[in-house]
């Protein structure tokens, strides 16, 4: 586990990929949705932004204009992060 609080994994540079798992205990989970949890939009936002950290690419976010998030993020579910 990772400073952040969930797995995070570098799978390769290119294409940029990363699998990530957060469990069930991470903060992000409390209270979105206590009957169903899901992953808060603006943590998927910041795992993009760790993915690159972790590959060693400069990152810095400035402002998000259009945000649609298709597939949830679960706890325990492995999710598999593509960035180009």
């Amino acid at each position: 586990m990772g400073a952040a609080g969930y797995l995070l994994k570098l799978i390769s540079a290119k294409p940029l990929r990363a699998e990530v798992v957060f469990p069930r205990s991470y903060p992000g989970f409390d209270g979105h949705f206590p009957e169903g949890a899901i992953l808060p939009g603006f943590v998927h936002v910041q795992l993009a932004m760790d993915v690159l950290g972790s590959a060693g690419l400069p990152c810095e976010l400035s402002e998000v204009r259009d945000a649609k998030f298709i597939a949830p993020i679960l706890p325990e579910m492995r999710a598999v992060i593509d960035l180009t």
